[in-house]
């Protein structure tokens, strides 16, 4: 016999029945313990940096709809020399308009937000009664 030979009856020897590796299976799963369920969650209801996931999303809409207005004015600007979109793009940098046009965003969304949570909850207290 070859060393092939040996080692492969040696291994065919090893190996348990299929009744044992059936019950220690079962045994496994016996032991370990079940995972918590998750709740799920309404997508309207994640919120993202504190914010609900609608509101969130039109305040970068409007952040980045701020740096798109502050490249148009100053484009503007440099092509009408002398104007008040010279003045105003010289005066402002980017960053400022990101922030007031993502703060106008972030005030129309999340007063969208209270008018529909509001509108629920009194359709769930009209149907309550």
């Amino acid at each position: 016999m070859s060393e092939n030979d040996k080692i492969t009856e040696e291994t065919a020897n090893d190996t348990l029945p299929a009744e044992v590796e059936t019950d220690l299976a079962e045994q496994e799963t016996d032991v370990m313990p079940a995972e918590p369920e998750e709740e799920e969650i309404a997508p309207e209801d994640v919120k993202i940096f504190g914010m609900p996931r609608h509101v969130f999303h039109w305040t970068a809409i409007g952040a980045a709809g701020g740096y798109i207005l502050a490249g148009v004015v100053g484009i503007i600007g440099e092509q009408l020399p002398g104007s008040l979109f010279e003045t105003i793009s010289g005066k402002t940098n980017a960053t400022v308009w990101a922030v007031v046009v993502g703060a106008i965003g972030y005030f129309f969304s999340s007063r969208a937000y209270k008018k529909r949570k509001a509108a629920e909850e009194s359709k769930e207290n009209t149907e309550q009664l």
